[in-house]
């Protein structure tokens, strides 16, 4: 299904560019959040399960659990309907990078007080 979350970028990487990409993500991690929080590393819903909520009930018991520590979540992204989705949930964009003009990454961040 095209639009949907499950599709994500296919890039054939040199190392060189990977390793860029790797770098970049690092260094806004570390600009943007430099106390405690959680990072959402990896979230993904087998295509014939999308749209049932499951995906942002998963956000949701995590954010929440943050929240009630009093910390944020932080993930990057690298589509613009992940932005779209992630925006959704109360995350916000702090940077967008983009690595050898072609690699977009969106670094994102959900502060405590907007759990819902």
């Amino acid at each position: 299904r095209t639009g949907r979350l499950h599709r994500l970028p296919i890039y054939t990487l040199s190392e060189a560019t990977s390793n860029k990409l790797d770098s970049a993500a690092t260094s806004a991690h570390k600009k943007h959040v430099s106390g405690d929080h959680w990072y959402l590393i990896g979230l993904g819903t087998h295509p014939d399960k999308q749209g049932l909520g499951i995906g942002s009930a998963v956000i949701e018991i995590g954010a929440t659990k943050a929240a009630e520590a009093g910390l944020p979540v932080y993930l990057e992204t690298m589509t613009q309907e992940n932005v779209d989705y992630y925006s959704k949930r109360g995350f916000r964009v702090l940077e967008e990078l983009v690595i050898d003009d072609k690699i977009k990454v969106w670094a994102m961040l959900r502060d405590p007080k907007n759990s819902h």
